[in-house]
């Protein structure tokens, strides 16, 4: 589309207005008409070194994960859903993953592999994303996966990401005993 190219030409735009709105409308334009946001534009996006940019990647990879989740290069928003990134990149970026867990459940590995990372910040941050997976589909968790990585979180002292990951496990355990006492009422 001429229109989406020529919103494009203006991610380097020196006018941080002009650019703040070019940027929105891109994100706009990834609901509306998600195949014109491909793999290269994503990725374009995403290594832009002003954070603002790479913030419109993020909402549109949260976009994209509603409306067309296929097209989620999942490459690229692991990128941009690094803790150690500009939260208006992080934030949008983990909620994209969090919408897509439950149709693409190995997504679930990018949280249970920070969990075993020597950062406490990036440990609390996946503990809280899995919390909040718990709290929007336990089913897609497992409680066995939850205590193992529960109990190495116990033997780092690592209270805030164990705090999350009890919430997280009671959650999933309490959904699996409703459906468990459920199931028994139909026998």
């Amino acid at each position: 589309s001429e229109l989406f190219d020529s919103l494009l030409r203006y991610v380097d735009c020196p006018d941080g207005d002009q650019q703040h709105k070019a940027l929105l409308t891109l994100e706009c334009f990834s609901e509306l008409a998600p195949w014109l946001v491909d793999r290269d534009v994503l990725t374009l996006l995403a290594s832009h070194q002003d954070w603002a940019v790479r913030s419109a990647a993020s909402g549109i990879c949260m976009n994209l994960s509603i409306y067309a989740p296929d097209r989620v290069p999942i490459d690229v928003l692991l990128k941009l859903a690094r803790d150690d990134e500009d939260y208006y990149v992080y934030a949008p970026a983990v909620a994209a993953i969090l919408n897509m867990v439950s149709t693409r459940p190995t997504l679930l590995s990018i949280f249970f592999t920070r969990l075993r990372s020597d950062s406490q910040q990036t440990r609390a941050s996946a503990a809280y994303a899995l919390l909040r997976i718990a709290d929007r589909e336990p089913y897609v968790l497992d409680s066995g996966e939850l205590r193992r990585a529960l109990h190495r979180l116990e033997t780092l002292s690592d209270t805030e990401a164990r705090d999350h990951l009890c919430k997280a496990l009671n959650k999933t355990l309490s959904m699996t005993q409703e459906n468990t006492a459920r199931a028994s009422r139909y026998k």
